[in-house]
């Protein structure tokens, strides 16, 4: 309307993926064989893929469980682009200091925390994947990252360290594909140092993978229990 710019946004269902996950315990978020539905991990990954291939290059720079929406066929789409940013090569950021010092701790990379100037706050593609990495977390324990910690100056000293949220235990959580190949990836994702972080094509590459591999893994249980015992 006159000079100003709207985003509309489909109207999506089932709200957030947390939520989605809570209310859904049988949804596999590694496999979901929902019609040509994939999975929802690797369709977030497809979403920062995209952004971060884009001309020019899009950070997100709010990633979280309650920023990523499902429609009612389980699709999972990126929402609230509200601190996002197009970076142009040789462009002066001039976004105001509340900008920088806004975001969620839980999944925000330890360089922004940490950081004392707008230059050092300025949010990346290597900080749009540790988001990734705890979105990855989250959707797969099913809480949100570091959910035991309440106090805000604890919170804050584990993610200023690097620190990164227990590896669950429990068989629930590993079955659901929270193994050690997906651990390493998601310690990557959360690499201390932004430079040696994957990028989002290698984190949909390893996610797929990962996938596939989940899946296989499953219908191989199910083969068993049915007493059939055959190489898959």
């Amino acid at each position: 309307l006159g000079s100003s710019t709207y985003m509309i946004s489909p109207w999506m269902d089932n709200g957030g993926a947390l939520g989605y996950v809570e209310k859904n315990p049988q949804v596999d978020c590694l496999c979901l064989l929902m019609s040509s539905v994939r999975a929802q991990l690797v369709q977030i990954a497809e979403g920062l893929q995209y952004l971060h291939n884009f001309d020019p290059v899009v950070v997100h720079g709010d990633l979280k469980g309650a920023n990523i929406l499902i429609s009612s066929s389980g699709d999972a789409h990126i929402a609230d682009f509200g601190l996002s940013q197009a970076i142009i090569e040789g462009s002066i950021d001039d976004n105001s200091t509340t900008w920088h010092a806004a975001g969620s701790r839980r999944w925000q990379a330890p360089e922004l925390v940490r950081a004392e100037t707008k230059e050092q706050a300025q949010r990346t593609t290597a900080s749009d994947i540790f988001a990734m990495g705890r979105v990855t977390v989250e959707l797969l324990t099913r809480q949100v990252p570091f959910s035991e910690i309440n106090d805000q100056a604890v919170l804050m000293t584990k993610v200023t360290n690097g620190e990164l949220p227990s590896r669950p235990k429990d068989k629930e959580t590993i079955s659901r594909g929270f193994d050690k190949r997906m651990s390493r990836l998601i310690t990557e994702c959360c690499h201390m140092v932004p430079a040696r972080r994957p990028n989002a094509d290698e984190v949909v590459l390893r996610l797929k993978k990962a996938a596939d591999n989940h899946n296989g893994a499953k219908t191989q249980r199910k083969v068993r229990m049915c007493g059939i015992s055959f190489p898959m």
